[in-house]
């Protein structure tokens, strides 16, 4: 394999300087002289059609001297590294300029062991950049290559229903980078009358993705989903980017093909664990239209008798009082209790029948985290899943709430006892947890692999996490890699998408957004604001 040699350029004012120095056999120390220029503006101009990894420079040039043209290189060429050259009377003012905005400094006349010396440190240097350069390309293509296939498992399962944990689908939301956080949603199926161009989902995607509007999933040859986020629940407003939708197809298809798909569009949702509701209403029109094309848009809002949605399902009241329960912390669980059951009990949306299958779907969530926490509404009260016996006797919804909050005192006793045997020797755990997280950061990294590094499950380490640290732990992830975003804007060599890609943004369009929804500033006026 042939050696890889790095470009210099060199830049001085003195021919005999210049000449020498291009006529170095650099090639020993793993560098090649490849071009050069009398003062800093040739220089610059040689830089824009040439690949120059390292500038040797006087400083005293005229027209524009080594450390005008230094600052313009640091600005514009962060990668490319700069060694001033200057006299005894220069001397204080070279090594200012090596604190500042040059690598490092040689005095003339220099000795050749003091360059080879120095050159031998920037190939290192040098090295360690392209390595990095070379891991960070790898790590990228990495992404590129498994991050749909996850994103596409995810929404598959989101809108099938079997997801439940709101927390779960927070953090998975965030990790893979997934516009789906926001009030409304919908879900509209696309059926095609045979099989699709994969270029109409390209453009399909770019539409979504630039107007901020939500997500495309193939489900088969002929069949597309679109998980679109309405800015309000407004029909108006959804048959608005229905329409625009339409044109997109109309304008890829051909004119004999403009008639030759069927949007099937279900309810808008007010949550993003309702998704499945909508998706099931998009489904059952698809099964109705199939093989009626009259109608190129079909609405759920037309159909007489939608069931009753769970839009309004106090999910996030739901997910509170499981991370109380599983605290332990008693008064915080029958507080948060009194606010859920008012929340599902008092609502004209809700029968009786949809309280009980709501507070199926509760107890099932609530026994998964459990079992992860070494504990069981099976095992230990012999209530068995999946718990529609243990609620199907209760008539009246005073006998039901009596029952529920009988049922989580008994297990809050339980998580509290079990918490307080293993904190002594879990809480270290934590800390550990900490140092993983700061040491890859940068990194794709989930509560499980955090988990299975600290030898605890992904269940019983968010509690402790959240007691430990205040802050579950997508939330202390998100913080810390922008409290490291904010240190790595204030270098200037790093481009925006290079600091969110450094601290584990891939997508630079995610990363801006999620730095202003934290901080009300774009990464680069957080810049400017700092400088």
């Amino acid at each position: 394999m042939a050696e890889h040699y790095y470009n210099i350029m060199v830049v001085d004012d003195e021919f005999f300087i210049r000449e020498g120095l291009m006529s170095y056999e650099w090639e020993k120390l793993g560098f090649q002289a490849v071009c050069s220029a009398k003062n800093g503006k040739k220089a610059l101009e040689h830089l824009e059609d040439k690949d120059i990894d390292l500038i040797i420079a006087d400083i005293k040039m005229p027209v524009m001297n080594g450390l005008e043209m230094s600052k313009i290189v640091r600005e514009k060429y962060p990668h490319i590294i700069v060694i001033i050259l200057s006299g005894y009377k220069e001397f204080n003012y070279a090594r200012e300029a090596v604190k500042n905005q040059v690598y490092d400094y040689l005095l003339k006349p220099f000795n050749f062991k003091d360059l080879q010396k120095l050159f031998k440190k920037v190939k290192k240097e040098l090295n360690s950049k392209r390595k990095e350069l070379q891991k960070l390309k790898t790590y990228k293509k990495q992404i590129q290559e498994t991050l749909p296939i996850a994103r596409n498992q995810f929404l598959k399962d989101l809108v099938e229903g079997k997801i439940t944990d709101y927390e779960e689908v927070k953090e998975k939301t965030d990790l893979l980078e997934l516009n789906l956080n926001k009030d409304y949603l919908n879900c509209t199926i696309i059926n095609f009358h045979k099989i699709f161009d994969l270029k109409i989902t390209i453009k399909l995607s770019d539409y979504l993705l630039s107007n901020n509007l939500g997500e495309l999933l193939i489900q088969s040859e002929q069949q597309v989903l679109l998980i679109l986020t309405p800015t309000k629940n407004s029909r108006s407003l959804l048959e608005k980017q229905i329409n625009r939708i339409i044109d997109i197809l109309d304008d890829h298809l051909s004119e004999d093909d403009t008639n030759n798909f069927t949007l099937a569009v279900g309810r808008i949702c007010k949550n993003i664990l309702s998704l499945a509701d909508s998706y099931q209403d998009a489904l059952s029109l698809v099964q109705k239209y199939l093989y009626h094309q009259a109608k190129r848009v079909n609405y759920i809002y037309n159909e007489e008798n939608i069931k009753e949605s769970t839009n309004n399902y106090p999910y996030s009241q739901e997910n509170r009082l499981l991370n109380s329960i599983m605290e332990g912390n008693k008064k915080e669980s029958l507080k948060n209790f009194l606010t859920y059951w008012q929340s599902i009990s008092k609502s004209k949306k809700y029968s009786i029948t949809a309280i009980k299958k709501n507070i199926v779907q509760f107890l099932n969530i609530l026994e998964h985290r459990l079992i992860n926490h070494d504990i069981s509404l099976e095992k230990n009260y012999n209530i068995i899943p999946p718990f529609t016996t243990f609620i199907r006797n209760l008539e009246t919804l005073t006998e039901l709430e009596n029952k529920l909050r009988d049922l989580i005192i008994k297990v809050v006793k339980l998580t509290a006892k079990v918490n307080n045997q293993t904190a002594q020797s879990s809480y270290p755990a934590i800390h550990k947890a900490i140092k993983y997280i700061r040491d890859n950061y940068n990194k794709k990294i989930t509560l499980k692999e955090v988990a299975d590094n600290v030898y605890l499950n992904p269940s019983y380490l968010s509690v402790l996490f959240k007691q430990e640290t205040g802050q579950n732990f997508i939330d202390y992830l998100s913080n810390y890699r922008l409290a490291k975003a904010k240190e790595l804007l204030k270098r200037l060599d790093l481009k925006i998408y290079q600091v969110g890609d450094l601290v584990g943004y891939k997508n630079p369009k995610y990363f801006t957004e999620i730095f202003k929804k934290n901080t009300g500033l774009t990464p680069n006026e957080y810049r400017k604001s700092n400088l």
